[in-house]
Order: structure tokens, then C-alpha cells, then sequence
């Protein structure tokens, strides 16, 4: 048997415990180190639920890809890029948002 070790995907600290089961059976994990408390999982069902999957979707975007292209290349639904696009638009509003309106940007 062996014992593999457990790093948070935020703080990489491997004070983690057991914190219950998902939906689908998988193993649900919680950060113990103070501050953090970030709960995750060591293998996801499905792609698009992963913690990387995000990053690489807001990477692909800022680079110019479209939605069906990111969706291909990444191998997830075409609705889990526009739900994560959506979600990324209250924060972002202001990178153009004096050149939108007539001001000069940076």
C-alpha cells in the first residue's frame, strides 16, 4: 500500500483532511492551515470543474480565442466557457473602459 500526500492547490500545505464525498462518490478534501480552508478534490469527474481548467480558459480568451475553440482544445462544454467568461466580467470591466469611452487607455 502506499501513502500518497496531499497538497492543498492553493496554499500547497499538506495539513489536509478528509471533508466528506461529492455527488458522484469522489473524496472531498479540506485545508487545515489557518487562513486557507479551501475545500477541494483529488480528481475531478468532469474537466470543466477543475481549479486549472479556469485559468486556461481566461488565458485562451485574453489570446484571442473564441468560445468553440477554447471548448475544443480544453475538451469541455461550450457553456462551461461562456458560464466561466460571465463569471470573470464584473472584474474586468475596467481594462477598457477609458478607451471605451472616448479617454486614452494605458
Amino acid at each position: 500500500m502506499v501513502l500518497m500526500a496531499i497538497k492543498c492547490p492553493r496554499c500547497e500545505s499538506t495539513n489536509v483532511g478528509k471533508h466528506g464525498a461529492s455527488a458522484v462518490g469522489k473524496t472531498r478534501h479540506i485545508c487545515r492551515n489557518a487562513g486557507c480552508g479551501k475545500t477541494f478534490q483529488d480528481d475531478y469527474a468532469h474537466r470543466g470543474y477543475e481549479p486549472r481548467t479556469r485559468s486556461d480558459i481566461y488565458f485562451l480568451a485574453v489570446n484571442g480565442n473564441g468560445v468553440r475553440a477554447t471548448a475544443r482544445s480544453l475538451g469541455i462544454s461550450k457553456d462551461t466557457v461562456i458560464s466561466t467568461l460571465r463569471s470573470f466580467e464584473p472584474s474586468l470591466w475596467h481594462v477598457n473602459h477609458a478607451y471605451l469611452h472616448g479617454g486614452k487607455g494605458p
